[in-house]
């Protein structure tokens, strides 16, 4: 499962593991983005990071995983989208795209779980 830390410092994109389809989780963070803006903050800053979806891209092997997400740092004030009479207009915002190796991530997994 990944999802975005916006409340939290580092404001990241994170991710947690199940072995039992998510009746449990470990107790290891995976971290799919580095340190967004307001990483290093003491107090909340206003960042809009959310929705990352994860794939396995098909017929990689061994197997390649992709996780997306949107991020803005720039969201002070009044914000960066706003509506008009004919839909949105968004200022400031990037896709964020990383390309991660199923292999290494069990492999972490093994060195951290009992």
């Amino acid at each position: 499962m990944t999802y975005g830390n916006r409340n939290t410092p580092p404001t990241r994109v994170e991710g947690l593991l199940s072995r039992d389809s998510g009746k449990s989780w470990l107790d290891c963070v995976l971290t799919f983005s580095g340190h967004l803006r307001g990483y290093n903050a003491v107090f909340p800053r206003k960042v809009d990071l959310g929705y990352p979806s994860s794939v396995i891209v098909p017929g990689t092997n061994p197997r390649v995983g992709i996780t997306m997400c949107y991020y803005n740092s720039c969201i002070e004030g009044a914000g960066a989208i706003r509506q008009t009479n004919t839909g949105y207009i968004t200022k400031n915002y990037v896709a964020i795209a990383v390309v991660w190796s199923e292999d290494e991530l069990l492999a972490a997994l093994k060195r951290v779980s009992p």
